[in-house]
């Protein structure tokens, strides 16, 4: 019966009923007459004794959910002709008695076991015809004979012929369950017997339905070993991902969850847990050989043996060396904070979203699930949802207490920059690089509705005026407001002189800050829809990062680029709060309901304000880990700067330590060597030379510069960058300038020499790659492609190549003698952090901030093997001689080696 026949059914045996009302009902009765007569007749009873239908509605659904159609099991003798347990018995009984299938049996039996199968899910008939056939001897046709019976009479709720499959009623399962009683076990059982090879890892590719439910089918089966045996199997779980996608895995783990903790196998549960973990990290990934690498690194990461040989794959792990040991912090930068009450949540650098206790000052939970850094979080407005997002471009849902995944949002096309909610009600505002200011219900996980924007890439949004308007701004001068309700564009105004980095309303009453690079922070009043400015504040001494506004507007809050919050009341400057040494920005800032500053710092650190003093407080503490990495000694040696100033030397081969340096405080931003030498970029500017052996630095070159992003070095020569695009070359022997060139308009991030040292490329913010005729200082050529910043770039051995990492993840290849880019190669999702030739002339290596390490064929232009080392990557180095990759991110350092065609 249709659904429509249904809702006719229903409604002719109880007229007052509405047509949604019966439309609730025919879905939840399933296309069986005699289960909507039966609860038509109860329904209808309800109503002819006072009952309003749609509380008599309300009852009814209520009672099939919970309790199956058991609910309207009638016990008076008289009545138990309308029961819904004597109709499926007489409609069982007849199927023997009225029905005739050649090649079957038992046909009550056989249909009662389609029971043991998942709800909600399409049984396939080339399952039962498996399984019948081998434990009941039914033939094919027997089996599709059968099931069109079985939907010609309503006991399945849909024959799906273009499937392949029958459905059956979540109601009949619930009391189909229960006429199997104690068989339930034994009826698995019988299913897995038909199906079970030597090893499960050996099932045929073919058998979808085995490969997706097969644990849990092993857990009803009460088969605990052998369901433990292939959650601890790596070879399984990769060719598991491998034909069904890393979501498949969710079932896993909560099947690993349920297993009784008897302290049995240790080990085995353990590496387990390790797999399920890192099902997050393998998100994108389909070749076995890239999910078997993945899951290798986070297996050594958990201290875990794999037991398969991956050296045949196109990346094999090498060694891993841990991160920090304190977890309880973020590790690398916090980009994003949102209060509720006493909460915070905090996002950042190490793509996880962490829970804080304001009252004790302690962290309550972990959200993993990003790949990437996340950028933005927000609070529901009942408190009871978290929101993120970030460089993966989707929106993840969690539960704040009990911290369980509530959904997934997905429609921008790039970075997702911030989260708003509305103050009343389900709406959640999101804003993106691809220039989109999406709304969403989030009580129904549904699009609503796009802001009519220009497209240009958003940074910020806020919702505000009574959750009336949004007010959006990101990479222009402009700030501008639209409707909730409709996406129209309201008013905008270019009065900043710079990107506009941050916006926040005032909850209660109608104003706007905004904060710009411009080193301005501007407060609009907003009560007629219209940016009418009311305030401004000249005297900041950096470009403004963020700002925050309380809900009465009494405080406003921003953070500039020296690390510093400068707080603002209707009277003017009301305080100031300098981050520690050490601490290089602020990224982000939130005020909570006390009036407390909660301040997102670059070390980790989320600390508080109380704006009476100058001091920040910690709410939570970081941790930061490897954040540049290089290799020396001829591919011998593998050097890695950390976040604390400290430069470690380890055997390239073994992953031992070799030596400490110890450089300037703060973030060693990049590592270069050659010719016995060590370079590093510190925190504060300075660039340090150590010679060989030696634990003092040779050279001090930079001083006068207050940020060096990079350094590179090549035979004597050594380069670095400045904080306003100079780009200045030494000699590493005498220490001498040799000279000097302003270069770009934006930050130089990358530094790269061609082997001979005759060629030095630079690149940056500006989205232009320059290249030096290092003898000289005369340039050689430049290349230029819009819409992008460079973020990294290499020169292969003879100069005549470049290639060149982009700000948005692509990778472009270019032709040094003519100026021309010849190739693109699109994969990565985030940052390029390293680009590389290696020895074989096809081939390239990539890392990015998406947790990824590729390769690629420059002849097809296509990706050949990746692999995700972490949900985000710091740094990374290639050596071409041995075919190395040394990555470095939140969970520490792993070394890997390129196994190209001519290593066979």
């Amino acid at each position: 019966m249709s659904p429509r026949e249904t809702c006719e059914l229903l409604r002719r045996s109880i007229p007052p009923l509405a047509h949604a009302q019966a439309g609730v009902l025919a879905e939840l009765c399933g296309g069986w007459p005699l289960l909507a007569a039966v609860v038509g007749s109860n329904v209808g009873q309800d109503i002819a004794a006072g009952a309003p239908p749609s509380r008599a509605v309300a009852d009814a659904s209520t009672a099939l959910r919970a309790h199956g159609p058991q609910a309207f099991d009638i016990r008076d003798t008289a009545d138990r002709h309308q029961a819904i347990g004597h109709a499926v018995v007489a409609s069982l009984d007849s199927l023997d008695s009225q029905v005739a299938i050649p090649g079957g049996s038992s046909l009550r039996e056989r249909y009662v076991s389609l029971a043991i199968f998942p709800a909600a899910t399409p049984v396939p008939l080339g399952v039962l015809e498996h399984w019948w056939q081998a434990a009941y001897g039914w033939s094919a046709s027997a089996v599709r004979h059968f099931c069109r019976a079985l939907a010609d009479r309503s006991l399945v709720s849909a024959y799906l012929a273009d499937r392949d499959a029958v459905m059956l009623h979540d109601v009949f399962r619930f009391y189909l369950r229960h006429l199997i009683g104690d068989d339930w076990a034994v009826l698995h059982q019988s299913l897995l017997d038909t199906y079970r090879p030597g090893r499960w890892s050996d099932l045929d590719a073919s058998d979808t339905h085995m490969w997706r439910h097969l644990t849990y089918h092993l857990a009803e089966a009460g088969l605990d070993g052998e369901l433990l045996d292939i959650l601890a199997d790596p070879s399984f779980v990769v060719q598991k991902v491998s034909r069904l996608g890393h979501q498949s895995l969710a079932a896993d783990r909560l099947a690993l969850d349920a297993l009784p903790t008897d302290g049995s196998r240790p080990d085995d549960r353990s590496r387990a847990r390790a797999l399920a973990d890192a099902g997050y990290l393998l998100h994108g990934l389909t070749a076995e050989s890239d999910i078997a690498t993945t899951l290798e690194v986070a297996l050594r990461r958990a201290g875990v043996p794999s037991a398969i040989d991956r050296t045949r794959d196109p990346i094999h792990v090498e060694w891993v060396h841990d991160g920090p040991d304190r977890v309880e912090g973020h590790v690398g930068a916090v980009v994003g904070v949102a209060t509720h009450g006493k909460k915070v949540a905090s996002c950042g650098e190490d793509g996880t979203v962490r829970l804080w206790d304001l009252a004790t000052r302690r962290p309550e939970r972990t959200f993993r699930g990003h790949v990437g850094w996340v950028f933005a979080t927000a609070f529901s407005a009942d408190g009871a949802t978290v929101a993120s997002a970030g460089e993966d471009s989707l929106i993840r849902l969690w539960r704040t207490e009990g911290g369980e995944p509530v959904g997934v949002l997905a429609a921008h096309a790039g970075r997702i920059r911030s989260l708003a909610f509305s103050r009343a009600g389900h709406a959640l505002v999101s804003g993106g690089e691809d220039g989109r200011v999406l709304v969403w219900d989030t009580g129904r996980l549904a699009l609503l509705r796009s802001m009519q924007t220009p497209g240009c890439p958003v940074w910020s949004v806020s919702v505000g005026c009574g959750d009336a308007v949004v007010a959006a701004s990101g990479e222009d001068e402009f700030v501008r407001l639209y409707d909730l309700a409709t996406g129209q564009l309201l008013a905008e105004s270019a009065a900043h002189r710079d990107w506009v980095r941050a916006v926040s309303f005032a909850a209660r009453v109608p104003l706007l800050a905004s904060g710009s690079g411009d080193g301005t922070m501007r407060v609009w009043n907003t009560a007629d829809r219209a940016l009418t400015p009311v305030g401004r504040m000249h005297a900041l001494p950096d470009r403004v990062r963020a700002v925050a506004a309380s809900d009465h507007a009494e405080l406003i809050v921003a953070a500039t680029e020296d690390a510093t919050v400068h707080a603002f009341t209707a009277d003017g400057p009301a305080g100031v709060a300098k981050a520690p040494a050490g601490v290089d920005w602020i990224r982000t800032l939130a005020i909570s309901e006390d009036g407390a500053v909660v301040a997102g710092c670059e070390d980790g650190g989320v600390r508080l304000w109380a704006t009476d003093g100058d001091k920040l407080g910690l709410l939570g503490p970081g941790a930061n880990t490897v954040w540049s990495a290089q290799f020396a000694g001829g591919g011998d040696l593998a050097a890695l700067g950390h976040g604390n100033g400290l430069v470690e030397i380890y055997d390239a081969a073994t992953g031992d330590r070799r030596r400490r340096l110890q450089a300037q405080p703060g973030r060693v931003w990049s590592l270069a060597s050659s010719n016995g030498r060590i370079a590093a970029a510190c925190g504060d500017g300075t660039v340090l030379v150590w010679q060989d052996s030696d634990d003092t630095p040779q050279l001090r070159l930079n001083t006068d510069a207050h940020r060096t992003w990079a350094t590179a070095m090549a035979g004597d020569l050594v380069a670095a960058s400045t904080a306003d695009g100079t780009v200045r070359l030494w000699n590493a022997g005498s220490g001498k300038r040799l000279w000097e060139r302003h270069a770009h308009g934006g930050r130089v991030r990358s530094l790269a020499f061609d082997e001979a040292g005759q060629l030095l490329a630079a690149c940056g913010g500006d989205g232009v790659v320059r290249l030096w005729h290092t003898p000289t200082g005369d340039p050689v050529t430049s290349f230029t492609y819009s819409g992008e910043w460079a973020r990294a770039v290499a020169l292969d051995p003879s100069g005549r190549r470049l290639v060149i990492g982009s700000g948005t993840g692509d990778i472009h290849v270019g032709d040094t003698t003519t100026g021309q880019l010849t190739a693109q190669l699109s994969g990565h999702t985030s940052r390029a952090l390293m680009v590389a030739f290696t020895r074989e002339h096809d081939l390239l290596v990539s890392a990015a901030a998406d947790g990824t390490v590729r390769a690629w064929s420059l002849r097809h232009q296509r990706q050949v093997a990746q692999v995700r080392v972490d949900a985000t990557l710091h740094c990374a180095a290639f050596d071409r001689r041995t075919s190395r990759l040394l990555v470095g991110s939140a969970a520490g350092a792993a070394m890997m080696t390129l196994c190209t065609a001519t290593d066979g």
